[in-house]
């Protein structure tokens, strides 16, 4: 069971959509001819931290905070995958590859090669399992888009807490489901979330 942040479409007011295979060649593994990555995480906290990560200041300082005001315009979704084949992006298996932690860190492009490689390889590889650069100890998953995983359905019980949903998280086979957006401030698991990585939430 995995998260997905996702943003407000500020035309509309509504999310946009959860589930979007990037093809757009701009970030660390959606190369343009590839099949299309969609990136999840494997907590709320995760999700938290990989999106907005880069903004946070030191513990103690006053910029270690996220506004309930940006949080309004977020959404957060349960993502519920069937068994998948994927590359675990971390130890000895960075040496497998010729790389290192800069492939997790390091220049996009060249991630974006390696995750093209892994999409074309024959022993199916459905996505990459990575620590987050900001928390090693936490999981990020760069799926692949594959049929297998189509039709996307929504399932609205599918809500959090992420540990109720283990009929959902256990699947073997079927498609990839999401459950209903939720409003990022709104969520039952922000206050844990944000207590678990020290952020405060601002005004």
């Amino acid at each position: 069971m995995y998260y997905r942040l996702h943003p407000r479409n500020p035309e509309t007011g509504n999310p946009w959509g959860a589930v979007l295979f990037s093809q757009r060649g701009t970030t660390r593994f959606d190369p343009a001819d590839g099949a299309g990555t969609l990136y999840l995480a494997d907590s709320l906290a995760g999700g938290v931290l990989e999106m907005f990560g880069d903004r946070l200041e030191p513990l103690g300082s006053i910029g270690r905070g996220l506004s309930r005001r940006m949080l309004g315009d977020w959404f957060a979704t349960l993502i519920a995958i069937p068994q998948a084949t994927l590359f675990e992006a971390s130890g000895a298996n960075l040496s497998k590859l010729g790389v290192d932690l800069q492939l997790l860190a390091g220049d996009h492009a060249a991630a974006r090669l390696w995750a093209l490689r892994l999409m074309q390889h024959p022993a199916g590889i459905d996505g990459i399992l990575y620590p987050s650069r900001h928390d090693d100890t936490r999981r990020n998953m760069a799926l692949f888009q594959r049929p297998a995983l189509l039709p996307v359905r929504g399932e609205a019980s599918l809500t959090p807490p992420a540990s109720t949903q283990a009929p959902f998280a256990t699947r073997q086979e079927g498609t990839l489901l999401h459950g209903p957006a939720l409003c990022l401030r709104e969520h039952p698991e922000l206050p844990g979330a944000l207590a678990e990585l020290e952020v405060a939430l601002l005004p």
